[in-house]
């Protein structure tokens, strides 16, 4: 008797007037027997109510009766208006994934269901806009398709959410450095290289641009696009703080990409930069050392004059010697002399 009491009350409770059905529906809780069976009633006697199937489907999904829970969903998605069939895709959508990653099934039975929920996971990015979504729509959409096991989707959704960029109000560097890791992670390259120079071009702070600079030019290699790693480090060169080890990095590139010129070019600059740090570091020696260095007393031994890059020299010298520049490559060889007299290596050279 009492628990007949208790039903009946919570079902003039639903009907009772001043407030929409809809909306108290929205604020009893999910898998509430009484309300379950307030709805089955309501439905038996006004089948065409489709928006009360829509309500009967999350309330059995509190329950945890996903079977009838997908059955209540059948009639608003064939007949419901779009709005309806809007929201009724998405509910299909959560049944879907906890069947699919529900514990103890048979193996079988969950590929089964990971197909059913890979599809309706595409056919709800088909039908979407980028606009209705929004880049966190798209992310969390993306996330989804990553965890049922379609890779495909999620790269296509993350490129819909890299065309749409951050969202408003967002800090552009972490989002495009997520982006990229996320593309990089998913197998495209060229992508993720794409989204590393958006960070680069978003950031005004040298390390921060070096790293995505080298991230982005280790993607393209990645993808066996040096020739176009070379060209776009090239056009973003003078945007960096260049030193030597900058520099250095360049001819190897230069090198890679079949471009002997580029790589003569860059070698200058490295020579150039690292003669700066020789200075630099020569200038910061204790005057005792300086002493030493400039001592022409005989029992004084044999000290370099700067301090010697030999990595360096070693590499302009191959470049130079690779583009038939005998005398550049005999200049850098007696430099190399003249800085470190005891290098027998560099005396063969000569």
């Amino acid at each position: 008797m009492a628990g007949f009491v208790a039903s009946m009350a919570a079902m003039l409770w639903l009907a009772l007037p001043g407030d929409t059905l809809e909306r108290r529906l929205e604020r009893s809780e999910r898998g509430d027997p009484l309300t379950i069976a307030y709805l089955r009633a309501r439905l038996a006697a006004a089948p065409g109510e489709l928006a009360l199937h829509l309500a009967l489907a999350r309330q059995l999904i509190g329950a945890g009766d996903l079977d009838r829970a997908l059955a209540a969903l059948a009639r608003p998605l064939a007949e419901g208006p779009p709005e309806l069939r809007h929201s009724a895709g998405w509910l299909r959508l959560e049944i879907l994934e906890r069947r699919a990653f529900a514990e103890r099934q048979a193996e079988s039975v969950r590929q089964a269901s990971l197909a059913q929920l890979r599809a309706q996971l595409r056919a709800l990015a088909a039908s979407e806009s980028d606009a209705a979504l929004g880049a966190p729509g798209l992310a969390a959409l993306q996330r989804r398709a990553s965890a049922a096991g379609d890779p495909g989707l999620a790269l296509e959704l993350l490129r819909r959410r890299a065309a749409l960029g951050a969202p408003a109000g967002t800090d552009p560097h972490p989002w495009l450095a997520g982006a990229a890791a996320d593309a990089a992670a998913l197998g495209d390259a060229s992508l993720a290289a794409a989204l590393h120079w958006r960070a680069f071009d978003a950031s005004a702070d040298d390390g921060v641009r070096r790293a995505h600079f080298l991230a982005a030019i280790g993607l393209l290699r990645s993808a066996d696009r040096v020739a176009d790693a070379l060209a776009q480090a090239g056009e973003r060169l003078d945007r960096l703080r260049a030193d030597t080890a900058l520099m250095r990095f360049m001819v190897r590139l230069a090198l890679e990409a079949g471009r002997p010129d580029l790589a003569d070019r860059y070698a200058r600059e490295m020579l150039r930069f690292a003669l700066l740090d020789a200075l630099d570091a020569l200038a910061a020696a204790p005057e005792a050392v300086l002493r030493r260095v400039s001592s022409d007393a005989p029992a004084e031994p044999a000290r370099p004059r700067l301090p010697f890059d030999e990595e360096a020299y070693t590499l302009a010298w191959q470049v130079f010697l690779a583009n038939r520049n005998l005398a550049d490559a005999y200049e850098v060889a007696a430099s190399a002399v003249r800085q470190a007299p005891g290098a027998l290596e560099w005396r063969r050279r000569l």
